[in-house]
């Protein structure tokens, strides 16, 4: 008759196995079921046959750290192959034993493959809920930002043909219009910044010229009852490296956030400062010896509601928002302080609830031994001189509208809704078009492998592309036809005459 503690150890549902060394010495009915493999197999093999490579450095770790008498749990879970080659996940614990007069393991497992299965699976919802939550968020606060551009749009369309009559009230009404549509479009470009945070475009950059240029249209955006400011400690020389596009959006970002910050607030105000700043050891310390020791410093700063130490714990997480559902996307600050990151800067924030906050953006300064980017827009539009364009988009209304715009520019216009038309309309034209302008991503044919067939007719010929797509993206394409360039949507009338007259005057 066998002890009872054998039989108990037999028909156990654990799996119960003793090593020494690292042979198997015993295994229990449930260690055949757990690893596919018959007790007598198991006395014949080595305790790491069967156990997953991935878990085999962890489990030695662990055996040393035991050895040298080190705190240990002796519980884990680890994988393990079955004879089949299947993995199962299994809690293994182990003991220390004598077994005939010498050092033993006592091991036993329990195969726990569905739970952990069970445990991924909620896991993934849990990142599917978490994950809709995000985006429904972020979709929120777009919509919110985008209704108030349209209702911007719409209504100065409806003024605009009020004053149909009187071309001074109108052209004003239509002026706003076109701005808010490049509102949006920069709303747009923020999010591919967030999406990529690689991007960046570096040029030399005048930093007074570009938050003068950037107040001055700011001040025309925010209530008139706030009191916006702009102070500089210097007149000249104060130059960075960086994407013009992201630093803007940066203060555009801390401007709104501080305006809504004095939601209620008396006399409200906010001041945006820029200095030149000389970084002491102590402060190079604190943030981590960034690589310059002399920034230009950017500080924005509101006298509102201001930010218990809980807000400013998250303010930087992306979709956090102290704001209602609808009021923002929660984005802004995690994109300010993407972007400070990757224009090797520093963020600092000051805040006190009821005392407002200020935002302090550190730049590293730049020699300017480049041309500093000019802030003064070349408004003159360029007109046509009678050359004749094939202009190709899949849009029809984008297709009409250009076509209008580029005749009133003074321009011939062949026209093509698709990459194949716009090649046999090319066969049929080659002598009289001068310039190729059209959509990248169209059906049939798309703007590559058009401009391809097109450059095999006529290899000298003028190619521009024209897309709402990503501009990173596109420049990357390894399709794009050398010489072409990329006007990327929406873009003014201005801006689409002066390139198109660049490009055939060159």
């Amino acid at each position: 008759m066998k002890p009872p503690y054998r039989a108990l150890v037999e028909s156990a549902n654990a799996a119960v196995f003793i090593l020494q060394g690292t042979r198997y010495v015993y295994a229990n009915a449930a260690a055949e079921t757990m690893t596919g493999y018959s007790a007598e197999e198991l006395c014949n093999m080595d305790f790491w046959e069967i156990l997953h490579p991935d878990e085999r450095d962890e489990v030695r770790l662990r055996a040393l750290s035991r050895q040298h008498g080190d705190d240990v749990p002796a519980n884990y879970p680890i994988r393990i192959l079955q004879k089949n080659g299947s993995v199962r996940h299994t809690s293994y614990a182990a003991s220390l034993i004598e077994l005939d007069g010498r050092p033993a393991i006592l091991g036993v497992s329990q195969d726990v493959t569905e739970m952990e299965v069970r445990r991924r699976q909620v896991e993934e919802q849990l990142r599917q809920a978490q994950k809709m939550e995000a985006i429904g968020t972020l979709v929120g606060g777009i919509a919110h930002d985008f209704n108030n551009i349209l209702a911007g749009i719409t209504g100065n369309v409806h003024l605009a043909r009020v004053f149909a009559g009187d071309a001074e009230k109108s052209g004003a009404k239509l002026d706003r219009v076109e701005q808010l549509s490049f509102r949006a479009a920069g709303m747009i470009r923020q999010l591919l910044a967030f999406a990529r945070k690689d991007m960046v475009r570096m040029q030399t950059i005048d930093v007074l010229a570009m938050v003068s240029e950037l107040m001055a249209r700011e001040r025309m955006e925010i209530p008139r009852h706030i009191d916006l400011s702009f102070e500089t400690g210097m007149v000249t020389g104060l130059y960075i490296e960086g994407d013009t596009s992201q630093l803007q959006q940066v203060l555009l970002n801390l401007v709104s956030n501080a305006c809504a910050a004095l939601e209620g607030v008396a006399d409200p105000s906010i001041r945006v400062r820029t200095v030149l700043f000389a970084a002491d050891d102590s402060f190079l310390q604190e943030h981590g010896n960034p690589a310059a020791s002399e920034f230009v410093r950017i500080s924005v700063s509101d006298n509102g509601c201001g930010m218990d130490e809980e807000t400013m714990c998250h303010m930087f997480e992306p979709f956090f928002t102290t704001r209602g559902v609808g009021s923002g996307s929660g984005l802004g600050l995690s994109m300010v302080y993407g972007a400070v990151q990757m224009h090797g800067g520093v963020l600092d924030v000051e805040s006190e609830p009821g005392k407002g906050s200020t935002f302090h953006i550190f730049l590293p300064r730049h020699s300017a031994q480049r041309q500093p980017r000019s802030f003064v827009p070349d408004t003159e539009l360029k007109l046509g001189k009678g050359e004749c364009i094939l202009y190709v988009d899949d849009d029809a209304s984008v297709l009409t509208v250009g076509c209008e715009v580029l005749r009133s520019l003074g321009y011939k216009v062949l026209s093509a809704d698709d990459g194949l038309m716009a090649a046999e309309l090319f066969r049929a034209h080659a002598d009289e078009i001068d310039l190729v302008l059209m959509d990248v991503v169209m059906p049939v044919l798309d703007g590559w492998q058009t401009a391809e067939q097109i450059l095999k007719l006529r290899p000298e010929t003028r190619v521009m592309f024209a897309t709402g797509y990503d501009h990173a993206e596109i420049l990357q394409g390894q399709q794009r036809p050398a010489g072409s360039d990329v006007l990327i949507k929406p873009y003014s009338v201005v801006d689409l005459s002066q390139a198109i007259r660049l490009k055939l005057d060159n």
